[in-house]
């Protein structure tokens, strides 16, 4: 791990993971000339623990299969070992100790999670620890920076690069937006369309599609 400088960490439910995720991650790689990136399934994400989220072991599978034969893909058990509240700040500082000091983050977020960042855990050490890309998903339009970042004292802390694209903080990460031309793919319409036995062929990797009708996931009655 040491010989990796420019690290990508994409945590999610990934329930399940989709062509969207994949192309996202491969997109990233390409613009900020990654050396790889870590899957982070979450065990349970802050804002979802009460919606019923597939079992971890699951989820955990299908990114395996989805990700097979990528050499710069590799899925991580951090969070999922915790077996508690998933918080991004924590899994940060864990990445950080595992590579040296040279080595820099890139934490990636969707754009509706990123329009609450305010309300993150110790957001300040977020943004003072890695660089954070924050990736278009359709439905949600980004404010301004200074009405996402609301906390005045935090704002000041970064310079304006190229506005709606750039911000520097001042510890010398940055923020990047990125408009990805990923497929517009939802895992919530997916779990639908399975449990309607509708085709999903072009948003599912075939390994979990395969993964998926062996253990009946996202039926009305699913099994653990």
């Amino acid at each position: 791990m040491e010989s990796h400088k420019r690290i990508g960490l994409f945590g999610g439910t990934f329930d399940p993971i989709h062509n969207g995720h994949l192309k996202a991650a491969k997109e990233i790689i390409e613009k900020l000339e990654l050396d790889h990136l870590y899957f982070i399934p979450a065990y349970i994400p802050p804002h979802k623990t009460n919606l019923g989220i597939t079992s971890s072991h699951h989820r955990l599978e299908m990114v395996r299969r989805a990700i097979q034969g990528t050499p710069k893909f590799s899925v991580s058990e951090y969070e999922l070992n915790k077996k508690e509240v998933s918080f991004s700040i924590e899994t940060i500082k864990h990445y950080k100790s595992l590579f040296s000091p040279a080595t820099d983050l890139y934490f990636i977020v969707g754009t509706d999670a990123f329009l609450g960042i305010s309300t993150w855990k110790r957001v300040d050490e977020i943004f003072a620890n890695c660089n954070l890309i924050v990736v278009s998903r359709p439905g949600y339009k980004l404010k301004p920076f200074n009405q996402i970042v609301r906390n005045p004292k935090l704002f000041k802390e970064f310079v304006t690069i190229k506005e709606g694209e750039e911000y520097k903080h001042y510890t010398g990460h940055f923020v990047y937006l990125f408009q990805l031309s990923s497929i517009d793919i939802s895992s919530t319409e997916l779990r639908k369309k399975i449990a309607a036995e509708e085709p999903v062929a072009s948003d599912l990797s075939p390994s979990v599609i395969d993964y998926i009708h062996v253990n009946s996931l996202y039926l009305k009655n699913r099994p653990d």
